[in-house]
């Protein structure tokens, strides 16, 4: 199957998607040669809007910096892409974009009490048992949050929907974020093309307040969702799952908790009848990590602009990883020079933000 892109160039592309989503599906090119590290995105019909056009080619023209590094990346279009190289004839089908890492799988299995059995590697490199998996979380968490700070920082983008079925790892903790035409685009809080997908379990408190086909989401949105994901990540559970008693008894979902502000270790755990155990390792979690989470779920309920950013994150974590590095003189999930050059890097945060934290 032959596509074309904006400048003509002319890319073969297997006529099979190797993945396939609720607006399209992806496509591995077969040829030429030198683009065989991107695939392409092809809209099913109804999408193929001229809006989605205008949309991708905005995206294109305008990628903010730091898109990839060692250990992450974002999969963002690069180029558009058409049924024919008639500039008079050509019809929109979607857009050119980086693949990610190979022997990649979705990080929504680690976000699940048990992983999966088709990947050997989710369960050993990051069991949440041994100590060392638990530090492999907690590094992938990093690299999850410099991407994402790539992203805002750029006062642009905004995910919108932030999830973990979005974003892709590897054995060594490398992490890819896709699905990235589904972002919302702002220009001084003016809103250039809104975001059209929502996933309940990772909307804010607020999301009922806001209307997305005229307000601009801020930040502070994928904050929350962000947390939820990290949540996710280390106890395998989301953090408003549980059941609940008195006037929240008939609560059965995490988005109704949510809206109540029924985070498990906030100020309302007291109403809470029964809470699943993995919630429990929460106890045992550094005190900065808590507080974290407290103000992206507790205090963010009421203050939303009080939930930490993705650079916090990746600043609080980063600052916890160092010392258990010295502590650790048997196999790390980091090369002995990476370990090293995280130690020289501990007090310059924005560079470690930028690159990530380098594994295997």
């Amino acid at each position: 199957m032959m596509v074309f892109t904006a400048s003509q160039q002319e890319i073969e592309i297997e006529p099979m998607p190797f993945a396939k989503g609720g607006e399209g599906a992806v496509h591995k090119i077969l040829s030429p040669g030198t683009l065989q590290s991107f695939c392409v995105k092809l809209y099913y019909d109804k999408y193929r809007t001229a809006e989605r056009r205008q949309k991708i080619e905005y995206m294109v023209g305008n990628p903010p910096p730091g898109l990839n590094s060692r250990v992450y990346m974002v999969c963002w279009p690069s180029d558009v892409v058409f049924d024919t190289d008639n500039p008079t004839e050509k019809k929109f089908l979607g857009f050119l974009m980086p693949a990610a890492w190979q022997d990649n799988t979705l990080l929504y299995g680690l976000c699940l009490p048990t992983s999966p059995a088709s990947k050997p590697w989710l369960s050993t490199k990051f069991d949440r048992k041994t100590s060392l998996g638990q530090e492999s979380r907690l590094k992938l968490i990093v690299n999850i949050a410099s991407a994402v700070h790539s992203i805002h920082a750029s006062k642009h983008y905004v995910f919108v929907d932030m999830k973990p079925q979005n974003i892709l790892l590897t054995a060594d903790a490398k992490i890819a974020i896709v699905d990235l035409d589904s972002i919302q685009i702002a220009d001084k809080k003016k809103v250039l093309f809104g975001a059209k997908v929502l996933t309940p379990e990772y909307m804010p408190p607020e999301a009922s307040a806001i209307q997305l086909e005229k307000d601009c989401v801020p930040e502070h949105w994928d904050q929350f969702s962000l947390a939820v994901v990290f949540y996710q990540v280390l106890f395998g559970l989301h953090p408003y799952m549980a059941s609940f008693k008195g006037g929240y008894a008939d609560i059965a979902t995490p988005r109704e908790a949510i809206k109540h502000g029924l985070f498990v270790h906030g100020s309302k755990r007291h109403h809470i009848h029964a809470l699943p155990p993995p919630h429990q390792a929460f106890e045992g979690l550094d005190a900065k990590l808590k507080s974290l989470f407290k103000r992206a779920f507790d205090i963010g309920f009421r203050h939303p602009k009080l939930r930490p950013s993705a650079a916090e994150w990746g600043e609080t974590i980063h600052g916890l990883l160092v010392p258990m590095g010295k502590r650790r003189n048997s196999e790390s999930f980091l090369a002995p020079h990476t370990q090293a050059l995280l130690e020289h890097r501990i007090r310059n945060i924005q560079s470690i933000l930028k690159h990530g934290v380098d594994s295997l």
